[in-house]
């Protein structure tokens, strides 16, 4: 995909967080023994664009593969999770690749691809093996079960708003009582500005 094995672990090794260096690492060392069976062809990466995954007027959720390639003669978008578990059910996986459908697979130029969505969880030894699903996998969920996931997650959103509203006034009351002031002008965690 134009990046070699030892500029991909350089990279793990000097950027991010220095406590996910080796999750890292050991996500790119995945990939890469992935790859050798995959042989996914060198240098033919293309440029694309972000797209959004609209949640409500307010909120859209962006949505990009790692890379779009170009092979036989059609694109092909590479979305991958790093998470190092897969614990997803058949409905949760069916809404991720309905949020992938929506957002960017259904662009003209994706219309007819194929896709593949690249995971590495760890089996039971801690070893990172391969999940790949292709597009057409797990069936989309129609719109109104869309509908609905989006709605529990605004439910969801709110709920957490005022557990989060109510432990920051806690929080405060006990800082006056005890003369601190943990206060701060920084947005809260869900400042829709």
């Amino acid at each position: 995909m134009g990046i070699d094995y030892d500029t991909a672990v350089a990279i793990t090794q000097r950027s991010g967080a220095p406590a996910g260096r080796g999750q890292n690492r050991a996500l790119v060392d995945a990939f890469f023994e992935y790859d050798v069976n995959r042989k996914y062809p060198k240098f033919a990466a293309v440029s694309f664009e972000r797209q959004w995954f609209r949640v409500s007027r307010d909120i859209l959720v962006p949505v990009a593969p790692l890379s779009v390639i170009r092979e036989h003669e059609r694109f092909v978008p590479l979305f991958l999770c790093g998470w190092s578990q897969i614990q997803l059910s058949i409905s949760q996986r069916r809404l991720l690749a309905t949020v992938c459908e929506d957002a960017f697979l259904s662009l003209t130029d994706y219309l007819n691809s194929p896709a593949e969505f690249l995971f590495f969880p760890k089996n039971s030894e801690g070893i990172r093996e391969s999940e790949v699903w292709s597009r057409g996998d797990y069936d989309l969920l129609p719109e109104s079960e869309l509908n609905d996931q989006v709605m529990l997650y605004l439910a969801a959103r709110e709920e957490a708003r005022a557990i989060l509203a109510a432990e920051k006034v806690a929080a405060d009351r006990a800082s006056d009582e005890a003369g601190e002031d943990t206060r701060t002008s920084d947005p809260t965690l869900f400042d829709d500005k």
